[in-house]
């Protein structure tokens, strides 16, 4: 059924609160029942346009976050790896030194390099606990 604007005229069923808050729409801004819910319901559509549009944007922003973190990741990778190989070739040159160059025997020598690893192993421990707030320092 067209009137003469030529809007469609249709039945809708709504709930009680839903109407009320129409109404008091209707009332603030001076318009009759349904151009407030045309003009709510067009409201609606154009927050899920932006709704659609800001997940969008969110999604891109969440793709360079995780491509920067990879290869923020893979640079660390690659750092690890290479402090492994540096230590490898210093406890390499380091046993060849001691083994020609003093009479050392193996058991001092395993000695030598756990004292090596533990004072290494408190050095990489957590230096900073947080006590009520503040910083505290460990010695």
């Amino acid at each position: 059924m067209y009137s003469k604007d030529k809007k469609t005229k249709k039945t809708i069923r709504l709930d009680h609160s839903v109407i009320e808050a129409v109404e008091a729409f209707r009332t603030v801004n001076n318009l009759d029942f349904t151009k407030a819910t045309e003009a709510l319901v067009m409201r609606g559509l154009e927050n899920t346009r932006d709704i659609e549009r800001v997940v969008g944007n969110i999604d891109k922003r969440l793709a360079k976050i995780e491509k920067k973190q990879q290869q923020d990741t893979d640079r660390l990778a690659y750092l690890l790896i290479g402090i492994g190989r540096m230590i490898g070739r210093v406890y390499g040159h380091t046993k060849s030194f001691l083994n020609n160059s003093y009479d050392i025997s193996k058991e001092d020598l395993f000695s030598l390099e756990n004292n090596g690893i533990k004072k290494v192993q408190s050095d990489l421990k957590w230096r900073h606990e947080v006590h009520e707030g503040e910083y505290h320092v460990e010695k």
